[in-house]
């Protein structure tokens, strides 16, 4: 759909707005820029400070502000019609790793590092509870599923808890695979998928079993950068630093497609994201170089498939991992 760049030099992170209506970019050079898909040549706004850099940016669901989190540990508040900063308030906690926007728009999760998290009012930004969800473990991924009220914290040897928002319990541990270079942060349907290294792996994280762990290429220095799981076609999405688009059927792990039509990109290419409800992959080189991809007629031709429905699966027979 397009090719054009904003910034020099590779891009850290990318995330669409979940109506696909808007990207945000966070560049290794310290800005931070957000674009409106339909017109990408204009960025809605280009941070750059002098004294801090940004580490995370999260669209609300409403798609009316962006929030980001910077390297002096406070929080900076966008609005998306105007390109302004409306707000600005210090994170509570010293280590923080990443943060979600909860449904409501209302309230921000927080997680640190040493397996603390938390809750801060937003637009207040008063803490509204903290609790040890993961102690004696060194944090570094979560992923939130805000429609059951749950967090999977990841520490770096691979450990995992399922804890419960709402009921603030443990629910269940399992173990993921190290290291993790794409984790999805968000639960799909009970669903986490994620890479490590040139592997892609499905796991059910109720239960801790693995549904399928597939290495995707023998090349060295290849890995996995961007990984998802799409409910519609119940098909698991990756993508390798070499451009290439891979398709697998879940539960199975079956390939279905590899292609890398989805990009012409020169070099190798360093983070991505997809948004399955605009039908968008945005990829990026190494130069810093945006790809924007359409995907509605590669998804077209993957329907239908056999959805995953987890009451109709035989978790027995999937490799279980670990879980008390």
């Amino acid at each position: 759909l397009a090719k054009l760049q904003h910034v020099a030099g590779p891009i850290l992170s990318a995330r669409f707005s979940s109506n696909g209506a808007f990207l945000s970019v966070i560049s290794g050079s310290g800005k931070l820029i957000a674009l409106r898909i339909v017109d990408l040549a204009n960025p809605i706004l280009r941070v750059e400070l002098s004294n801090a850099a940004p580490r995370q940016a999260e669209f609300t669901n409403d798609g009316k502000r962006l929030i980001s989190y910077w390297s002096d540990k406070t929080f900076r508040v966008f609005n998306l019609a105007t390109g302004t900063l409306t707000q600005q308030f210090p994170a509570p906690g010293a280590n923080l790793i990443t943060f979600r926007v909860r449904s409501d728009d209302r309230r921000l999760l927080l997680v640190e590092n040493n397996g603390t998290i938390s809750e801060i009012s937003f637009p207040t930004g008063v803490e509204l509870y903290q609790e040890a969800a993961h102690p004696n473990q060194r944090l570094t991924h979560a992923a939130t599923d805000d429609k059951k009220g749950r967090v999977l914290l990841a520490g770096e040897d691979g450990s995992a808890v399922l804890f419960d928002l709402n009921r603030k319990i443990p629910l269940s541990k399992i173990r993921l695979s190290t290291p993790i270079h794409a984790f999805n942060g968000t639960l799909v349907e009970d669903w986490l998928v994620y890479g490590s290294g040139s592997r892609l792996i499905l796991t059910h994280v109720p239960t801790g079993n693995c549904l399928f762990n597939e290495t995707l290429t023998s090349a060295g220095g290849l890995k996995v950068i961007s990984a998802d799981f799409d409910p519609e076609t119940g098909c698991v999405f990756a993508l390798l630093s070499d451009g290439r688009c891979w398709t697998l059927s879940a539960p199975s792990g079956k390939k279905l497609a590899e292609t890398d039509a989805l990009t012409e990109t020169t070099g190798v290419l360093t983070t991505g994201c997809v948004n399955f409800v605009g039908q968008i992959a945005a990829l990026f080189d190494e130069s810093g170089r945006l790809n924007l991809c359409d995907i509605a007629d590669w998804r077209l031709s993957l329907l239908p498939t056999n959805r995953i429905e987890p009451d109709e699966l035989d978790l027995s027979s999937s490799a279980p991992l670990f879980r008390s």
